[in-house]
């Protein structure tokens, strides 16, 4: 059975909205990175002496990590359990010192597919809650 050259060509090229329809698939390693992080915020500490900080948690893998202008300074993976609260500190800087924490709130129930609420705070004020 012989198609027309009409149909063949609507088979060989698919329209914009059967493309667009389809599943987004994590095609490289950040996209999965991205696809399994639960909270992700970042800020900037200082004036004379600049510094960026970003953290990051994925329940996905029960991964926590505190990144420093681009240097990972703490990072915990939980395995079997969750804890309900945690709290990381760093101090930043030389010249221009300051104490970064971060506390984290896990829910009660089902921690691994709930977002934990995070509080920053920059030499003891709170910087923001996410």
């Amino acid at each position: 059975m012989a198609l027309t050259s009409e149909l063949q060509q609507t088979i060989a090229r698919p329209t914009e909205t059967c493309i667009s329809s389809l599943p987004r698939t994590l095609s490289s390693e950040s996209d999965r990175t991205e696809a399994s992080v639960a909270m992700e915020f970042e800020f900037d500490v200082g004036e004379t002496e600049s510094h960026h900080v970003r953290f990051l948690t994925s329940m996905a893998n029960g991964k926590v990590t505190l990144i420093v202008d681009g240097e990972t300074i703490r990072q915990e993976k939980f395995r079997f359990w969750i804890p309900l609260h945690r709290r990381y500190e760093v101090v930043v800087g030389d010249s221009e010192q300051h104490d970064i924490a971060i506390e984290v709130e896990f829910a009660r129930v089902s921690r691994k597919f709930t977002k934990p609420t995070c509080t920053a705070y920059l030499d003891g004020r709170v910087v923001g809650v996410y």
